[in-house]
């Protein structure tokens, strides 16, 4: 909860590039919100690429038969071995394709 006179806060009040950017980007409110949540905190924001990346290897695990390697491969722009690995590793349940790999792509 944010005290009353935080309401009149500007976006060129916020102090640092960084947070003007965010708030240009997210909106003012928004922005408050993550300054009350997480204040003093350092934050890591992934690229967009990591976080498509995990939504891909699910969607490539929920399509893999067994057969459709290739087909997968060209769709999502990876390797077949990729797709081989990704859906074994879900199937064992550790849900990484191999601990500290990333993914292709």
């Amino acid at each position: 909860m944010m005290p009353e006179w935080m309401k009149d806060v500007k976006s060129e009040d916020l102090g640092s590039d960084a947070l003007r950017d965010m708030a240009d980007a997210i909106g003012l409110e928004a922005t408050l919100r993550l300054v009350a949540t997480y204040s003093g905190m350092v934050i890591y924001v992934p690229k967009m690429e990591t976080v498509g990346r995990v939504v891909r290897d699910r969607e490539i695990c929920r399509a893999y038969d067994g057969t459709n390697a290739r087909q997968l491969a060209r769709r999502y722009g990876v390797s077949e071995s990729w797709v081989r690995r990704v859906a074994n590793a879900r199937r064992r349940g550790s849900g990484k394709a191999r601990k500290g790999e990333s993914g292709e792509g």
